[in-house]
């Protein structure tokens, strides 16, 4: 929890990731694309969508998901809404 925040890149622009996760002997293969928030947005509204919620959602931190812990201080998780917008 107290380790430091740090961003080594810039938060902006398109930039590719590949990971791979390992728990309790599985691995998880992670690979795709990081970018800025306003580059949904910009998606969204393209397509004839608006924004009608988003959600920072902070993860419950349990005996079995004490792990989750340093996701308490930074979003990992975004939920949005979007609507058609009217003609």
């Amino acid at each position: 929890m107290d380790a430091p925040f740090i961003i080594d890149d810039s938060h902006y622009g398109r930039r590719r990731f590949e990971v791979v996760e390992e728990r309790n002997g599985l691995q998880m293969h992670f690979a795709g694309w990081s970018q800025p928030l306003e580059n949904y947005m910009i998606a969204l509204e393209g397509a004839g969508f608006a924004v009608s919620a988003l959600r920072e959602l902070i993860p419950a931190v349990t005996a079995a998901f004490t792990h989750m812990e340093r996701w308490t201080r930074i979003p990992i998780f975004l939920w949005l809404k979007a609507r058609p917008q009217p003609l």
